[in-house]
């Protein structure tokens, strides 16, 4: 396989988390914004960012959650792709 296309960002947050719903509509700008200079060409990056947000509010959700974020809120990570 190739390089990745792209690096994987995740906001990790919870409903009742005041931060996460202060934090989320601000990365939901920018990242509408970063695709616009990606687009455009005002930035330029060999592998640009690719923001993702994960509710960790599921059962199941919760505990990749908090194998990865130690059960902190809001947490956001960028990936290496294997």
């Amino acid at each position: 396989t190739g390089p990745p296309a792209y690096i994987p960002v995740v906001m990790f947050h919870q409903p009742w988390c005041t931060h996460c719903k202060a934090t989320i509509p601000v990365l939901e700008e920018a990242k509408e914004e970063y695709a616009q200079q990606l687009a455009t060409g005002k930035v330029q990056a060999q592998y640009p960012l690719q923001l993702f947000f994960m509710s960790c509010q599921g059962a199941e959700e919760k505990k990749i959650c908090d194998r990865i974020t130690g059960d902190t809120y809001p947490s956001i990570m960028a990936f290496r792709p294997h």
